[in-house]
C-alpha cells in the first residue's frame, strides 16, 4: 500500500507526504511475542542505593498486548518485578536483566540488558567562574571580590560557572550547589537567596556587570531560608545536571536583607 496525505492552503499550494505499508498474511504457526526493554538501557551505569525504574512492553501477533504479564528478573538479584513499569533497587554488580512475556499456548519472548551498578561516589567541581553585580554601581566588575551578594534592596546578583567532567553515563542521583556564608557580621540574613540556571555561556568573570549580566531564562532550582554567619548551605540543582558539561547558575534573593557568602577568591 502507498498511502498519501495531502493539504492545500489558502493560496492552493499543497503538500504532501507519503509512505509504504506492506500487509503480510498472518503467519500459518503461532508466533512468539515481541518484547521490549525501554528503561534502562543496555549498557547504562547506574549507582547503587537509588531505586531503578523498569518499563518495557510485550505484543502478540495473535494475542495482542501482553505488557501486563511481563516477569523481570536479574542474574543477580533474581525476581525483579512484573507488569510494564515499576521500580526496584539493585545489588551492586554487572546485572543481565530479562524481561519475559508467554502467549496463551506457551511461547515465549525476551528482552535482555546489561545494567552496570555501581558504588554512588561524591564528585566536587569547584566553580570556574563567580561574580557579583551591583545596581548601585551598574558598570563596576567585582569578579575579584572576595564575597558574593544577594540582595533585593539594591539589587545584587551573583553569577556562577561550573564544569562537570568525568561523569560519563552514570546517572545522578543528586548535584548540589554548596556555598559558605562569609564569617563577616551582616552577612547573615533571613533569606538565603534562589538558585536559577540560565544558558547564556558568555558571560566572563572578569568582565560582568549589572549592565551586562545574562538574562536568566531557566526556573527556579531551589531556595534557602534563613542563614547564619559561616553556615554552608546546599542548594538542589539535580534537575540541572544531566552529566558531563558547563553549567551557569544565579544566586538571586527576594529579601532585602542581604546574603553574603565566600567567593573562590575568598
Amino acid at each position: 500500500h502507498t498511502i498519501t496525505a495531502s493539504a492545500t492552503d489558502a493560496q492552493s499550494l499543497t503538500g504532501t507526504a507519503t509512505l509504504h505499508l506492506t500487509v503480510a498474511a498472518r503467519p500459518a504457526a503461532n508466533t512468539a511475542p515481541l518484547v521490549a526493554i525501554t528503561a534502562p538501557t543496555d549498557g547504562q551505569m547506574l549507582a547503587a542505593g537509588p531505586p531503578v525504574t523498569f518499563t518495557g512492553t510485550a505484543s502478540d501477533l495473535e494475542s495482542g498486548d501482553l505488557t501486563a504479564g511481563l516477569a523481570w528478573t536479574s542474574d543477580l538479584d533474581g525476581p525483579l518485578g512484573t507488569g510494564g513499569s515499576f521500580t526496584r533497587t539493585l545489588s551492586q554488580g554487572t546485572h543481565h536483566v530479562t524481561a519475559r512475556a508467554s502467549d496463551p499456548a506457551g511461547l515465549q519472548g525476551t528482552a535482555t540488558v546489561t545494567l552496570h551498578v555501581l558504588p554512588a561516589i561524591t564528585v566536587e567541581f569547584p566553580a570556574t567562574f563567580d561574580a557579583h553585580v551591583d545596581s548601585a554601581t551598574p558598570t563596576t566588575n567585582f569578579g575579584s571580590s572576595p564575597v558574593l551578594r544577594a540582595d533585593a534592596n539594591t539589587v545584587r546578583n551573583s553569577y556562577f560557572r561550573f564544569v562537570a567532567t568525568g561523569v560519563g553515563s552514570r546517572n545522578i542521583v543528586q548535584a548540589l550547589l554548596r556555598l559558605q556564608v562569609d564569617a563577616s557580621v551582616g552577612s547573615e540574613s533571613d533569606s538565603g537567596g534562589r538558585v536559577i540556571p540560565f544558558t547564556d555561556g558568555t558571560w566572563q568573570e572578569n568582565t560582568i556587570t549589572y549592565n551586562t549580566r545574562p538574562l536568566l531564562d531557566g526556573a527556579l532550582l531551589a531556595t534557602a531560608g534563613a542563614v547564619t554567619r559561616g553556615q554552608v548551605v546546599d542548594f538542589d540543582v539535580t534537575r540541572a545536571v544531566g552529566g558531563d558539561g558547563t553549567y551557569n547558575f544565579a544566586l538571586v534573593n527576594a529579601s532585602s536583607d542581604e546574603a553574603t557568602y565566600r567567593s573562590r577568591e575568598g
